[in-house]
C-alpha cells in the first residue's frame, strides 16, 4: 500500500515497454528479462523543480573566480598530511575555480576523491 501511494504521487521516468517479449524471455511474474528487476525510475515535481533551480544557477556566470596562478599553486601543493591531488582532481578544481558559475557540482562515484578535492 505504501509503494502504491508513493507511485500515485510520483512521476514515472522509465518509459513503458512498447513491445511484449515472447514467453521464453519473461520472468514468472510476467516482466521482461530485458529489463532489470526494480529498474523503474520515479521522481517528483519538487525534485524536478529543484534540479531546474540548480541548472539555472549553474548557467549564471556572475560568480567569483580564482586567478589561474593561485589555483595552480594550490593544486600542486601537498596538504598537511603530505598528500597531493591527482591530475584529475586538480583538473576538476581548476575548471571549477575558473568557471565563474554561481554553482558548480562535482559528481563522482564513492572513493573517486571527490571529498579530497572539495573546495
Amino acid at each position: 500500500m505504501v509503494a502504491d501511494a508513493a507511485e500515485l504521487v510520483s512521476l514515472r521516468l522509465t518509459p513503458p515497454e512498447l513491445a511484449s517479449s515472447p514467453v521464453v524471455f519473461r520472468r514468472p511474474d510476467g516482466s521482461s528479462v530485458f529489463r532489470p528487476k526494480g529498474s523503474t525510475v520515479f521522481t517528483s515535481e519538487s525534485q524536478l523543480a529543484a534540479e531546474d533551480r540548480l541548472l539555472e544557477r549553474a548557467a549564471n556566470l556572475a560568480g567569483p573566480t580564482v586567478p589561474l596562478a593561485r589555483v595552480e599553486k594550490i593544486t600542486r601543493s601537498p596538504d598537511a598530511d603530505g598528500r597531493l591531488l591527482g591530475d584529475d582532481q586538480a583538473d576538476a578544481l581548476t575548471h571549477i575555480a575558473l568557471s565563474g558559475r554561481l554553482l558548480d557540482v562535482l559528481v563522482g562515484p564513492a572513493g573517486a576523491g571527490n571529498t579530497t578535492c572539495r573546495v
